[in-house]
């Protein structure tokens, strides 16, 4: 077997005793919870690339449902999500800004959804 196949395995098992830890902690009847440290890794990765919740549950393999279900679940997550969505908006208020300041006319008029709802103009 190669190293990274290995190593795969190693993080496959890993996922599963965490997934088998969640249910028993939980209790709950059922399959074992797919909330796992590489879900919500690549869940807050998507979001922090600006990607809407939806979007993000596809690149974390999740259903809308089951990221409700964790919001529900794991107040934390929450605030982590929160976090890295700022952190985002942030970053795409600098780089507006730096347009803006380099003469690009389009980076006073950009919405690129951070900033509300801006009315667009059609020009003939």
């Amino acid at each position: 077997m190669t190293e990274n196949g290995m190593e795969r395995d190693r993080e496959q098992q890993q996922n599963r005793t965490i997934a088998a830890s969640t249910y028993v902690r939980t209790g709950k009847p059922g399959h074992p919870s797919k909330y796992t440290p590489t879900a919500v890794r690549r869940l807050l990765a998507a979001i922090a690339d600006g990607m809407t919740n939806k979007a993000a549950c596809i690149a974390a393999n999740i259903g809308v449902a089951t990221l409700r279900d964790w919001r529900n679940e794991h107040p934390d997550l929450e605030l982590r999500m929160e976090e890295v969505r700022e952190k985002a908006r942030q970053k795409a208020l600098r780089r507006i800004k730096v347009a803006a300041e380099q003469g690009d006319w389009r980076a006073d008029a950009c919405d690129s959804g951070i900033l509300g709802p801006v009315r667009t103009i059609a020009v003939n």
